[in-house]
């Protein structure tokens, strides 16, 4: 059995002589807990930068037609931040150009719901289910 007494200023003393100060265990606890909070919140600044990097360049992509590009730029920003209603508008048009209108539909109908009053993810949506002869489809 370990005996332990106690000496003044809080340090425990063990019989094999080693000293722990809990005063400096807690600060350097706290100090460590800080650093991840601190870094979480960079990270997820860093994660935002890139996402909408990434969809800096699928835009401009779906603007020169280059579908199957925008395509890969996008569901990279999907991929960083995909809670951006603006990333599922670009994906809707460029699954529309790439032919696949169901995916288009899903990707318009997630803008929306991101974004309630975005009239040209709205807009997109009616003429995505006008084309498929789905008048009745619209909210």
């Amino acid at each position: 059995m370990v005996k332990t007494t106690m000496k003044p200023k809080g340090t425990w003393v063990h019989e094999r002589g080693c000293h722990r100060t809990w005063l400096a265990f807690a600060a350097v606890s706290l100090s460590l807990i800080a650093v991840v909070i601190l870094l979480s919140c960079a990270g997820s600044q860093k994660r935002k930068e890139l996402g909408d990097n990434h969809l800096n360049i699928g835009t401009a992509y779906v603007e020169a037609e280059d579908y199957t590009a925008a395509l890969k730029e996008l569901l990279e920003a999907e991929k960083y931040t995909q809670e951006n209603p603006k990333i599922h508008y670009y994906l809707a048009i460029a699954y529309f150009g790439k032919g696949y209108s169901e995916k288009a539909i899903e990707a318009c109908e997630k803008a929306v719901r991101l974004k309630p009053d975005y009239s040209s993810a709205y807009n997109f949506l009616g003429t995505l289910y006008y084309s498929r002869g789905q008048y009745d489809q619209f909210p």
